[in-house]
């Protein structure tokens, strides 16, 4: 396998580590996805106004984004042996535009929800409507 990144142990805030795979030489030669993420502003102006808000956090969101064969290959790490992830990882750097695109695909259709990486908001001016559009979601 031509792709090895290396390990390290990271300090959390709460004094525990965090074990993290250092993609910086991947990195530098990756060409940078260029979709957007949203301005935060704009999306709160979307839901300006809302009777109800509703924020939901994806817990582990990139886990759920499966990996291609040649993308398998780059995510490549060394810790006790030569593995890939199956998954997207975090630290790649078009990870974070990739998440959003796809959030974006899925909410696309959806009235009254909006998307900002792993964090969804659902916003209604009444309850029943509110409790349909959390059901279609």
């Amino acid at each position: 396998m031509p792709w090895a990144s290396p390990c390290l142990l990271v300090p959390k805030p709460d004094g525990t580590v965090q074990l993290c795979t250092d993609y910086r030489k991947v990195n530098a030669i990756t060409k940078p996805n260029d979709f957007p993420l949203p301005r935060t502003d704009d999306l709160i102006d979307a839901g300006a106004g809302a009777t109800f808000v509703t924020r939901l956090d994806l817990l582990r969101g990139y886990y759920q984004v499966p990996l291609t064969p040649w993308a398998k290959e780059i995510s490549g790490f060394v810790k006790n042996g030569l593995f890939t992830n199956k998954v997207m990882p975090f630290g790649l750097c078009n990870a974070a535009s990739m998440f959003q695109r796809i959030m974006n695909i899925l909410v696309q259709p959806l009235e009254g929800v909006e998307a900002y990486l792993d964090d969804l908001v659902v916003f209604s001016d009444d309850w029943k409507s509110h409790v349909e559009r959390l059901e279609e979601l």
